[in-house]
């Protein structure tokens, strides 16, 4: 790494010759920004300069940071931080968590000039754990897509090549933290959009399982998008989770409490474990053989380590699953569309006209002539498709495919009689070229496209089941290659032990990203 030195000069006398510079901050994760405080090497003002330095290095490669919140960032200094377990790390938020008084447009352009009225209980927590929050990170048309090439921000870029997409929806995230702008930032997931740019970027990146976090009214009512972060270490993943864990008691879903903290559970070894790998894909194909190869090498690691690795077929009606999702996918789809009539700032319209754009035709006509009166591009035709799919849908279809989605996972649910842990590549290939997905084909061949492509993330949305991708492998070309490993109900701390343990045997061997902040 070639270190650039910005230098911040302190104006304090007591401090005027210490020095923070970009080689400095990149080397450290969020918990050792907040050692460097704590300690006095360094303080927060001095790190959140850098942070700011560190998005004008790199960010216009990338693509990753949609909006600097510079002036709500030097608030909360002013103010003082809260005496949080990460104050002073710099932070960034994905377009779609909202805070009052902050933008989140979900990447829409419907929504482009959105304000927040309200704040959501992780945003709560994120600022008393006094994170910093220094930006927004950009992301598919109301998080849809598995790829982060939306016509209201663009398209970002993978920090390893930027020809490919650093996945979806979360990609700026994931953009952001694999080039070193900032060492974790927060993601959500509701299909796979925390594993798969964790693992298009060579991050740590876990979903936590059903009712273990907060939830809002306005979340999504089955509770199959889950709040999180990506991260560059383990204990950065452990130590948010500890931040955004635990579910009040007026939350519909509640997952029972761990025994000790996530960060704990990710510093020590797990006991032996029974962990069954495939690489097969839920529609019965077999995985690129990169995929194949990272699943093998990951087998080969947990088997060092102790653990009883062996291979698994978990027979799912994969053509079953697709169909069923794809109902939930558009019903959410519709869900979020209307509540937006009812939330965001440039949608607030009389209750009658809200009535009449409720019509997907309606909508989607209004929509387009809105986008175009003002120069923007229209609803993306994913979200058109979507909308119209919802259109013709009823509450006994949506009740229809959670019993459906339900029957066909009991093959996965039995398999965790024998297994501890189930290992699988996240995605089924490499990451996509930027521009790959196009919208040509057929619904029934969309659908099928995505499912080959990210088939091993959405059951454990669906499930509710908690699953991590492990950044254990790169191919040839130096592109990372992600693992996902999944748990029972309440397994996350098993999870983060065996990836601290996989963290403490490779960690020397992590390539560095052709875009990083000093390259």
């Amino acid at each position: 790494m070639i270190a650039v030195h910005f230098c911040v000069q302190l104006g304090h006398r007591r401090r005027k010759n210490r020095r923070v510079n970009l080689d400095d901050y990149v080397r450290h994760d969020a918990m050792g920004l907040v050692e460097l405080v704590r300690t006095r090497r360094a303080t927060a003002a001095e790190i959140l300069d850098v942070a700011f330095r560190a998005i004008a290095e790199v960010n216009p490669r990338l693509n990753a940071v949609v909006e600097v919140t510079e002036s709500h960032a030097r608030q909360l200094l002013l103010r003082a931080l809260p005496d949080g377990k990460l104050r002073g790390a710099p932070f960034l938020i994905k377009d779609s968590l909202e805070r009052t008084g902050l933008k989140a447009s979900w990447g829409c352009t419907l929504a482009k000039e959105n304000i927040s009225k309200r704040t959501h209980e992780v945003a709560r927590r994120i600022d008393d754990a006094g994170l910093l929050t220094i930006g927004r990170t950009n992301m598919s048309e109301l998080g849809l897509l598995p790829s982060t090439e939306g016509a209201l921000h663009g398209p970002a870029h993978n920090p390893w090549d930027t020809t490919l997409s650093p996945g979806g929806s979360s990609g700026g995230a994931a953009a952001a933290v694999a080039a070193g702008i900032v060492p974790c930032a927060h993601a959500e997931d509701g299909g796979g959009s925390i594993r798969i740019p964790a693992s298009a970027c060579g991050l740590w990146g876990l979903k936590a399982g059903r009712g273990r976090l907060p939830q809002e009214p306005w979340d999504s009512p089955d509770a199959f998008v889950m709040h999180g972060v990506v991260s560059r270490t383990v204990r950065d993943s452990a130590l948010m989770l500890d931040v955004l864990a635990g579910a009040r008691p007026f939350d519909r879903w509640q997952a029972p409490p761990p025994r000790g903290s996530y960060l704990e559970a990710a510093s020590r070894d797990p006991k032996p474990l029974r962990i069954g790998f495939t690489t097969r894909t839920i529609l019965g194909d077999e995985s690129h053989p990169d995929c194949c190869d990272a699943v093998d090498q990951a087998a080969r690691l947990f088997a060092a380590f102790g653990h009883d690795v062996e291979e698994v077929r978990v027979e799912l009606d994969g053509e079953a699953f697709a169909a069923h999702f794809t109902t939930i996918w558009a019903m959410a789809t519709g869900y979020f569309i209307r509540a937006a009539l009812e939330t965001m700032t440039p949608m607030n319209v009389p209750p009658a006209v809200r009535r009449v754009m409720v019509d997907p035709n309606v909508f989607s006509a209004i929509a387009w002539a809105t986008n175009a009166s003002q120069g923007l591009p229209p609803l993306e035709r994913m979200t058109r498709r979507l909308i119209k799919i919802n259109a013709k849908l009823t509450p006994a279809d949506h009740w229809m495919a959670w019993s459906k989605l339900n029957e066909v996972a009991q093959p996965l649910f039995k398999a965790f009689d024998r297994y501890d842990v189930i290992l699988t590549p996240t995605l089924a290939t490499p990451p996509w070229r930027t521009g790959t997905f196009t919208l040509g084909e057929t619904d029934a061949e969309t659908g099928r496209k995505l499912m080959r492509y990210a088939g091993f993330t959405p059951i454990g949305n669906t499930t509710g089941l908690p699953a991590m991708s492990l950044p254990l492998h790169w191919n040839h070309g130096g592109i990372p290659i992600g693992v996902q490993v999944m748990g029972r109900f309440g397994a996350e701390q098993v999870l983060l032990a065996l990836a601290g343990q996989a963290e403490r045997a490779t960690a020397a061997k992590r390539p560095v990203p052709r875009v990083w902040v000093g390259n």
